[in-house]
């Protein structure tokens, strides 16, 4: 068992929300500890404070020290779910989603393995595996002790977002730039920037006009120099912003559909925990 004088000043110091401290006095009581118990409780004590200063990686890493030690199913159960946690919270999904598997494949039959669906549909959203999200989603709520009507209704909104016609369809940067090649303006367009392609067009035509403005006067030094050079960096311009352009709305809308999708499931969490 946990000795709480042993933890005394390491718990203090979290609740006094000096979390670097509280992280080293953890790791001092883990090094020092003579009972793998109570090595066990001060590396997720460690965990704990690092969780509050955002060193989720750090936390995962820390963690995994204590995969072996000897503990009965509930701390390890807790383990896992905090190692799964803390690799999603660093956005190391891959990880996250095998910590989730193991957790399935050892705790099968835990009473509190529902705790872990809500990671678990998270991780699934954050790699686009939408058939596997839509499916464990349906499983959760029409599995749960707790289902409700509100929970059932929550989940018909993520089946209806997670139609095949509802999902954002990726803007290639690389279409994007092809595009601007051939027809300057128009990768801007497929883009979703309708007006950044009619100004970098208007910007070359302007800029080819001049020069053969430029030309027709007889001054070919200048159209060269200034016509044309202006031609130039308009048009290689126009290519690479298209595919910037396509790269940065492609992520935007994205993430704007995974950020609906992630606050419907929180409110299934919410919905199931509280009645």
């Amino acid at each position: 068992m946990r000795e709480d004088t042993l933890f005394q000043k390491a718990d203090s110091l979290f609740e006094a929300g000096n979390y670097f401290v509280a992280a080293i006095e953890f790791e001092r009581v883990y090094y020092f500890a003579e009972e793998p118990l109570q090595r066990f409780h001060a590396n997720l004590g460690k965990a704990r404070a690092l969780k509050q200063k955002g060193e989720f990686g750090r936390a995962r890493n820390d963690l995994q020290r204590s995969v072996t030690a000897r503990v009965e199913d509930g701390l390890r159960f807790k383990l896992f779910y905090e190692m799964a946690f803390c690799a999603y919270m660093a956005g190391d999904y891959s990880d996250a989603l095998s910590l989730v598997q193991q957790i399935h494949h050892y705790f099968e039959n835990h009473p509190d393995i529902e705790n872990i669906y809500l990671v678990q549909a998270l991780t699934y959203l954050m790699l686009e595996r939408w058939e596997q999200l839509n499916d464990h989603a349906a499983y959760w709520v029409k599995n749960h002790p707790n289902t409700n009507d509100q929970a059932e209704r929550l989940l018909k909104e993520i089946n209806h977002k997670l139609k095949k016609d509802n999902i954002p369809s990726p803007l290639e940067p690389k279409t994007a730039r092809l595009w601007s090649t051939f027809l300057p303006g128009s990768g801007q367009v497929y883009a979703g920037e309708p007006g950044w392609g009619l100004l970098n067009a208007f910007s070359q035509a302007l800029s080819l006009g001049m020069a053969g403005i430029l030309i027709w006067n007889g001054f070919y030094i200048a159209a060269g120099a200034g016509g044309l050079g202006m031609f130039q960096s308009f048009y290689f311009g126009g290519i690479r912003q298209a595919g910037e352009l396509a790269g940065r709305n492609s992520r935007r809308e994205m993430e704007q559909f995974e950020n609906s999708i992630a606050h419907l499931l929180v409110s299934i969490e919410n919905s199931l925990k509280t009645q």
